[in-house]
């Protein structure tokens, strides 16, 4: 990034948050999911063979993880400060694919030695599965984790809003969870041996069932109370609008430039219109707030009818793509489309004092219209000796001059890294649609970068 003639100093961004990191968050969350399988081994239990004992743990650990989701999605500021809300999503979203894979297997796996020691015996089990009260809340749960998932996975083709589904998404699950719980207690067979193992499942479905009804309403009236003045909306591209907002009513707040918050604009917050926006403004700006955001769904086109002067709910701020707690020698930034939102939020903070710091902009589009904040961009090219922007267009245009034809593929990006003895010293922050981000990181480790250099963020909450 032509620093190699003259070494800069790494530059270090303190951090104002005490959180754990990824690594630890997933071992504390291995270790809590794994007590009551650990318990269970304490309770003397004869097993016929070795398959159903491996089974039974699997149920309970399965069955930890299924409540403990709650938790992970519920927005609550005490465990998103402790293992931050990237990575509470990205498990959350991750650990859902298992335990969908495990529980859809469920009673495949408890018919299987029946099937194998005595097949004449599986369809009479079949009929008091439907038929016992005990066995039928496991059989609904099933039916219904399955119907939930499929709509999970087909919503956006079935034309079902964001609001629709994230309120079907926590109602159904939670009615899972809570038939899930009553199975483990009426079947559970440590729970018949050592009733108080019993109790386990009740304090963990209770503590679930108090979260997803936090993450409906406590959340809301927590966020009805935080409301920002709508400054401005304009068109900032021909696909992106910005939104200027103003703390007037003087809130706490403070953020570090590239973090998020959610955002919404009904009358109540229990109307679930909020989504998650990353904040184009620098913490300098305060009490201003800017976002820009794309036009892709239900919420974002409804952006133009937004008058000055409305309240707007803001909660956050959160997440990790931030310079804070971080140190560098060169910045490199790669947008995709939306993804230039956060980037500009940390040219911006960067601007009026790392004026000696190597940073590039590459910042990828499909047409030159949905290009933002060119002539801001263009200004700090003229004013700051290190700093460029690349343009990549899969559409290429005349207008704009020297760019890139095409995607952001590996020849592009090859082109544009930093000397490859100076990458370990420079931070690469990567943002964008979940396919971009994805195939960009991917493209970066093949090329060499050290992963613990690349910060990314996918818009896909």
């Amino acid at each position: 990034m032509g620093s190699s003639e003259r070494e800069l100093p790494a530059q270090a961004w303190p951090s104002r948050r005490g959180r754990i990191g990824a690594r630890t968050s997933l071992i504390l969350y291995c270790v809590a999911i794994l007590i009551p399988a650990i318990l269970s081994l304490s309770i003397a239990y004869q097993w016929n063979h070795v398959f159903a004992s491996i089974v039974s743990v699997l149920n309970i650990v399965f069955m930890a993880m299924m409540l403990s989701q709650f938790a992970l999605s519920s927005r609550g500021r005490w465990l998103y400060r402790l293992m931050g809300i990237d990575h509470a999503m990205s498990l959350h979203r991750r650990i859902g694919e298992w335990i969908a894979i495990f529980f859809f297997l469920h009673p495949f796996l408890i018919v299987l030695p029946r099937l194998w020691f005595a097949p004449e015996l599986v369809w009479s089990d079949l009929w008091l599965s439907f038929t016992q009260t005990s066995v039928a809340t496991g059989v609904y749960a099933w039916m219904i984790l399955i119907v939930w998932t499929l709509v999970s996975i087909a919503k956006a083709k079935a034309g079902l809003s964001f609001e629709a589904w994230r309120y079907s998404h926590t109602i159904g699950f939670g009615v899972v969870a809570v038939l899930g719980v009553l199975h483990a207690i009426d079947v559970g067979r440590h729970g018949q041996l050592q009733p108080l193992f019993n109790w386990i499942w009740i304090a963990g479905g209770t503590a679930a069932v108090l979260a997803a009804l936090w993450g409906l309403t406590g959340r809301a009236r927590a966020m009805d109370a935080r409301t920002f003045r709508l400054v401005e909306v304009r068109k900032a591209s021909a696909s992106d609008w910005e939104l200027v907002l103003e703390n007037d009513l003087r809130l706490p707040f403070a953020f570090e430039a590239g973090q998020f918050a959610w955002i919404g604009a009904t009358r109540s917050a229990l109307l679930r219109d909020e989504h998650p926006f990353s904040i184009a403004s620098a913490p300098s700006e305060l009490p201003v707030l800017r976002f820009v955001i794309r036009e892709l769904g239900d919420f974002t086109r409804q952006l133009s009818r937004l008058k000055p002067g409305s309240r707007i709910r803001v909660d956050g701020p959160y997440g990790d793509f931030s310079l804070a707690g971080r140190s560098a020698r060169g910045v490199l930034l790669i947008a995709g489309g939306a993804g230039i939102a956060p980037m500009l939020g940390l040219l911006r903070d960067l601007a009026p004092d790392q004026a000696r710091l190597p940073i590039r902009l590459l910042y990828g589009n499909r047409t030159a219209s949905q290009l933002v904040a060119q002539d801001e961009l263009r200004a700090l090219e003229a004013r700051l000796p290190d700093f460029r922007q690349v343009i990549a267009l899969e559409q290429t245009d005349a207008a704009v001059g020297a760019h890139h034809h095409g995607r952001m593929d590996p020849d592009f990006l090859k082109a544009h890294l930093p000397p490859h003895e100076e990458i370990a010293g420079c931070l690469i922050f990567v943002c964008g649609p979940p396919v971009m981000v994805e195939h960009v990181v991917a493209h970066l480790i093949r090329l060499g970068v050290p992963k613990r250099v690349i910060v990314y963020e996918e818009f896909g909450f």
